[in-house]
């Protein structure tokens, strides 16, 4: 026990002992240690310096030596010379409250430093730089040429257990960048040592920076960015636990290693947390903000990453980004709001860590407007060469976006579009054809219309357009298409086409385009086929298609200008094949109709009304095919301006090659005609028509106007058709109908019909007309200097009285010889003739021959037998009740010649023979007979009227009656009066043998058995 207490007394006297040594040996040395301390510092820096107080121990820290240092400033002397006279004023650098150093003892005895620990607390640090790119810290360092180390100096060692910082601001200002900033230390803690061999620290800490200013930049705006980090650095190698950047709107960390040699080795891990869009903004210049519009800009993105690798000149790291923007908002002054912007993804350079390998990849974006949307995704690879994969769906309100579709096009526009986007392929240095084609075989497009509504001007628009167009592979289609235009009436309820293509869609030359079926359908008509086009520069093309029109479906898309009202329907089939040459298309395409397709037109019922309705066309019926350049015609009927009309059957050949392209080949034309009833009066609207404008013209230009009555036009009219420039023959029959000209009509009207360039044949033209039926043939001959025409007329009971009434007497032709109060009977006739046409019609070529006989009339107040009667004293020659005119005459020589005429009468028995002149100069020579003169015409006629037909003598003369021949002769207008003539009197004589010799010049020039009008037409 004893031992015990005495071992502890020693002990406490030794350990008094050295505290007094340590202390009497502090205070000994505490003035020269300071000194020395304090000299070696002004030697090593050359500026002004200050130290307030300085305390040095050893046993406060026993076994660490401490020095203590308050107050320290450091401070440059600043020279101004303002006009010679000098001054100067020192700034400071540094101001330091509180300095502590803790350095091993035993090492410091030794000359070898061993740092414990140094600890600064509040400190102020100026740090300043002028425009010329030099700070106020640049005169501490040494200038000249450094002086080679002195090798016999030992190793510097410094070993430093703990650095601590607390409170430390730095002033920094850059006039040479521009920039500016103020940065606190809350407290920085570095552990660790330093020596020539190896460097081994660890450090953390906080770092503020508030106040900070970039030129051209809104860094100003930043409020506070704060870091916090924890880190390690052995063996040239910093190992980050822990870095994180907290500013403004943003959070930034990152861990991992950092190895420094020659080149940097990385191996990072960064992660960015709420990057605020709304206020990261505020650093973008608002120059740039104000020329895109932006107005508001939001959202949310964070990011993680990792940085793998060699840092140098040409190296890059591998470096891999995962991103995530959430909430995104953009507002703009132009362009609807994009709200509730999701995009996720990730970004990488890849395993060469080079653009090749360098990567982007959106894995899904999500984009909305007030009224829409679009989701998708996009992958790019190798930006020397990118690659790239884009899927997008969008559902579009188009009525947000009308504002930029120029006015110009659309006034108004609305309705949804959906479009669903995929494609892929690379992008090349120039777009090229390989490219165009790449993207045509690598896309894939669906685009749905919903309820799409045009307003494209004041008065057209369309309405509920919708459907889904696809496509995919060189194939585009279209299905349920539907659309209104409402100004036309037009409704499309179902429509749809797939056309596939093949070649270049830039080199027309080889595109294909292969339509397999195409679909339209409005609610009563449709049309339907299939078309294949090649060579769209020339192209080749081949169609096939069908169509059901109902007009009264369609009747809106005609202007009501044109038509008031359709109605019917109309099939048609068309098969076309050929070649399209696009620098005649117009001709080419004629001929394309013409040769080379096949038409079917089958029209039933229909009606057309027009603003003229004299023009309507009604129950326009029948059938139509076209194939080979011929047209045929088959049960077509109807009625146009007011007349029925039908063809049994019509062709028509040789359209294209006669018409269009000249060839020798005539026009050829066979059908079977029908009409119905035909008024004139429905064309007289017509005629006034003409007559006003005649008349309006002469009236402005203040003379009449004259027609163009050229030779062959009026003489002529038919020869302008040799003119046409191609050959033709128009055959056919035509029947049924009626013609009505005021009061006159003509029923059941026939012919058969041939007419070539220079020949027309009109035969058995049939009708039946007041009482009676007419039947006429006419051959009209064009020759080169003059035109012929021949005719035959067979007229059978034909009332003449009802003629005369229903022509009104020919009142509008000035030529009232005889009115319907003064002749009756029943007409019947045979004549032949042949007319010869040169400028006009010369009566001196006309030549006629025939018989007429007028059966069971009257003849009452005319003036001829009036005045006979008066002259010879026969009574009732006012009114003279016939049986028979029976009269043969011929036209010759520019006269009438008639060799007998016959009238067997109530009053009196006739015979006549004699000629009649265009001038109406004549000569007849008559035969009456004496008994009838004698009793004045009060003979028993019906008695004699029944006497035996073997009676009459061949020259008209009646056999057992006394004969009195008379001549009636006019010369010059003036009746040159003679009471009677001899049997054989040089004037009867001389005018019989005129006859026999004009009647046999006749036959010698003019022989109608030889004239043909045969139609050959059955």
């Amino acid at each position: 026990m004893k031992k015990v207490s005495k071992i502890v007394a020693i002990l406490i006297i030794v350990f008094l002992s050295l505290i007094i040594l340590l202390v009497g040996f502090a205070e000994f040395f505490e003035d020269k240690i300071t000194d020395v301390a304090l000299n070696k510092i002004r030697e090593t820096i050359d500026a002004p310096l200050a130290i307030e107080d300085i305390s040095f121990s050893l046993i406060k820290e026993f076994p660490l030596a401490t020095l203590e240092l308050s107050g320290v400033w450091l401070g440059q002397e600043i020279i101004q010379d303002s006009a010679a006279n000098r001054s100067s004023a020192i700034d400071t650098l540094v101001r330091i409250d509180q300095a502590n150093l803790s350095v091993y003892l035993l090492p410091l005895m030794k000359g070898k430093y061993e740092l414990n620990e140094v600890a600064v607390s509040g400190a102020l640090v100026n740090y300043q730089v002028d425009s010329a790119g030099i700070s106020n810290f640049d005169f501490l360092i040494p200038s000249g040429t450094p002086e080679e180390s002195d090798t016999s100096v030992a190793a510097f060692s410094l070993l430093l257990d703990k650095l601590m910082l607390e409170n430390v601001r730095c002033q920094y200002q850059d006039n040479n960048l521009k920039a500016a900033a103020n940065i606190f230390v809350p407290n920085i803690n570095v552990e660790g040592s330093i020596t020539n061999e190896a460097i081994d620290i660890s450090s953390e800490g906080i770092i503020r920076l508030t106040d900070c200013q970039l030129d051209s930049t809104n860094l100003s705006l930043m409020n506070l960015t704060e870091v916090t980090y924890k880190l390690d650095y052995a063996d040239e190698t910093v190992t980050i636990h822990d870095l994180t950047v907290d500013t403004d709107g943003a959070l930034l960390s990152a861990n991992g290693q950092v190895t420094l040699q020659d080149t940097l080795l990385t191996n990072l891990k960064l992660v960015g947390s709420n990057f605020s869009l709304d206020e990261l903004i505020k650093y973008a210049p608002v120059e740039l903000l104000d020329e895109e519009g932006l107005k508001k800009l939001s959202g949310r993105i964070n990011m993680t990453g990792t940085v793998n690798g060699v840092v140098s000149d040409s190296l890059l790291p591998r470096i891999d980004v995962k991103f995530a923007l959430e909430d995104g908002l953009v507002k703009t002054v132009d362009y609807p709001t994009i709200q509730n912007m999701n995009v996720r993804g990730e970004m990488s350079n890849g395993a060469l860590q080079n653009n090749q390998t360098t990567s982007l990849s959106i894995d899904a974006f999500h984009i909305e407007t007030e009224e829409s949307s679009i989701n998708g995704n996009i992958s790019l690879r190798n930006l020397d060469r990118i690659n790239y994969r884009i899927t997008t769906q969008a559902d579009l309100n188009i009525d947000e976006f009308q504002q930029y579709v120029p006015d110009s096009l659309v006034e108004h526009i609305e309705g949804n579009v959906q479009v669903n986007l995929s494609t892929r392929g690379v992008v090349p240095d120039s777009i090229s054809d390989a490219f165009i084609k790449s993207v045509l075989a690598n896309s894939v497009v669906e685009l749905s219309l919903d309820k799409v509504q045009l307003q494209l001007d004041s008065t057209l628009s369309i309405d509920s357009l919708s459907g889904r167009m696809n496509y995919q592979s060189n194939y585009i289609s279209a299905s349920g298409l539907q659309v209104e235009v409402p100004a036309y009436h037009f409704k499309l309820k179902n429509g749809s086409i797939g056309v596939g293509f093949n070649g270049n869609i830039t080199q027309l030359e080889t595109l294909e385009l292969n339509v397999d079926s195409f679909l339209f359908q409005t609610p009563q008509s449709m049309v339907e086929g299939t078309t294949w086009i090649k060579n769209l520069s020339y192209p080749n093309y081949k169609l096939d298609s069908k169509m059901h029109l109902n007009l009264d479906d369609l009747g809106g898309m005609v202007p009501d200008t044109l038509v008031k009202k359709m109605s019917g329907d109309v099939n048609a089939s068309i098969q076309s094949a050929g070649k399209i040459h696009l620098d005649s298309i117009v001709d080419h395409l004629i001929d394309l109709v013409m040769n080379e397709s096949s038409i079917l037109v089958d029209v039933k019922n229909v009606n057309v009304e027009m603003p003229d309705t004299l023009i309507n066309v009604k129950n326009f019926s029948g059938q139509v095919a076209l194939k080979s350049d011929t047209i045929d015609i088959t049960n077509l009927s109807g009625e146009c301006i007011g007349i029925e009309f039908g063809v049994d059957s019509a062709q028509i050949a040789n359209v294209y090659r006669s018409v269009i392209v000249k060839d020798t080949l005539p026009l050829m034309v066979h059908g079977n005609l029908a009409f119905g009833h035909i008024d004139y009066a429905m064309f007289e609207p017509f005629m006034e028509s003409d007559s006003t404008i005649t008349t309006e013209l002469e009236q402005s230009s203040g003379s009449p106007i004259v027609n163009d009555t050229s030779a062959d036009v009026k003489g002529d009219p038919l020869r302008s058709l040799t003119n046409l420039g191609f050959n033709f023959q128009i055959k056919g029959k035509v029947r049924g109908g009626s013609i009505k000209y005021k009061d006159v009509l003509l029923n059941k009207m026939s012919c058969y019909f041939n007419f070539r360039d220079s020949l027309y044949l009109l035969d058995q033209l049939k009708c039946n007309a007041f009482k009676g039926n007419i039947n006429n043939s006419f051959r009209y001959e064009i020759h080169e200097e003059k035109s012929i025409l021949f005719f035959s007329n067979q007229t059978n009971g034909v009332d003449i009285n009802q003629a005369l009434r229903d022509f009104d007497d020919f009142k509008e032709y000035d030529n009232t010889y005889i009115d319907h109060n003064q002749l009756s009977g029943l007409l019947s006739t045979n004549i032949l003739a042949e007319v010869v046409i040169r400028d006009s019609i010369n009566t001196e070529e006309i030549r006629m021959q025939g018989d007429m006989l007028l059966e069971n009339g009257h003849l009452k107040n005319y003036d001829v037998a009036v005045e006979i009667g008066e002259e010879y004293n026969i009574d009732n020659t006012d009114n003279i009740i016939f049986q028979t005119i029976d009269t043969k005459m011929f036209m010759f020589d520019n006269a009438f010649y008639v060799p007998l005429t016959n009238i067997k009468s109530n009053t009196f028995d006739v015979s006549i023979f004699g000629m009649q002149k265009m001038d109406m100069d004549c000569e007849y020579h008559l035969r009456f007979y004496l008994k009838e003169l004698l009793n004045k015409g009060e003979s028993k006629r019906s008695e004699r009227k029944q006497a035996d037909a073997s009676r009459t003598k061949k020259d008209g003369g009646t056999k057992g009656l006394t004969s009195i021949f008379v001549p009636f002769i006019i010369k010059n207008s003036e009746w040159q009066k003679k009471l009677r003539e001899g049997e054989d009197s040089d004037g009867r004589r001389d005018m019989k043998r005129k006859l026999r010799v004009k009647e046999k010049q006749i036959k010698l020039i003019f022989n109608p058995d030889l004239v043909v009008y045969d139609t050959g037409v059955r």
